[in-house]
C-alpha cells in the first residue's frame, strides 16, 4: 500500500504559531483603530461641551421648580427653559469614567441632586447656565454653547 509521507508535529506546530501570528497581527489592526476613532469622537464631544463663564450664584432651597431630569443618577430640575444634556467622558474625552453636563436657556432656579445631597444655584432672568457633575460635586457655570439648542431638535420642558 502506498502513504504519502507524514508531515510530522513540527509541521502542526509551525501551522498553529502561524495561525497565531495571524491573529496576533489582525486583533490589534482592527481594535486600535477603533478605540483611537472612539477617542477622538469622545474628546471632540467634550471639547464642544466646554464653556467659559463666571459661577453660578447659590440659590436658595424651597422653590417649586418645574421640572426634572435624571442623567446617571443625577438629578437636574429648573424653573423654566429649554435643556440639552448628556455625557461626557472624563479628563478631557480620553478617561473611562463619565459624568453629566446640562445645558439650560434660562432657568431661573436650578437644583441638582446627587447621592451625597442638593446643590442649588440661580440664574439671572434670561441668562443660560451649564451645569456638569464631577462626583458628587456640581458646577455651575453662566453660560451655554448655542449649538446645542437648534430649532425644531430642543423641546421645552414643562
Amino acid at each position: 500500500m502506498f502513504r504519502l509521507p507524514s508531515r510530522g508535529a513540527s509541521h502542526e506546530r509551525l501551522m498553529w504559531r502561524i495561525g497565531l501570528a495571524a491573529v496576533a497581527l489582525i486583533v490589534p489592526a482592527t481594535i486600535v483603530p477603533a478605540l483611537l476613532s472612539q477617542t477622538a469622537r469622545a474628546v471632540r464631544k467634550y471639547e464642544e461641551w466646554q464653556v467659559a463663564g463666571p459661577p453660578c450664584p447659590a440659590g436658595r432651597p424651597g422653590a417649586r421648580l418645574k421640572a426634572t431630569l435624571v442623567l446617571e443618577r443625577v438629578a437636574f430640575s429648573r424653573e423654566r427653559g429649554h435643556a440639552a444634556c448628556t455625557t461626557l467622558n472624563d479628563r478631557g474625552g480620553r478617561g473611562f469614567s463619565t459624568f453629566p453636563v446640562c445645558q439650560f436657556t434660562a432657568p431661573g432656579l436650578l437644583r441638582v441632586t446627587t447621592r451625597t445631597g442638593e446643590h442649588w444655584f440661580v440664574a439671572p432672568p434670561g441668562v443660560p447656565a451649564t451645569v456638569a457633575v464631577h462626583g458628587e460635586g456640581a458646577e455651575c457655570r453662566l453660560a451655554i454653547n448655542k449649538d446645542r439648542f437648534r430649532p425644531g431638535l430642543d423641546r421645552p420642558w414643562g
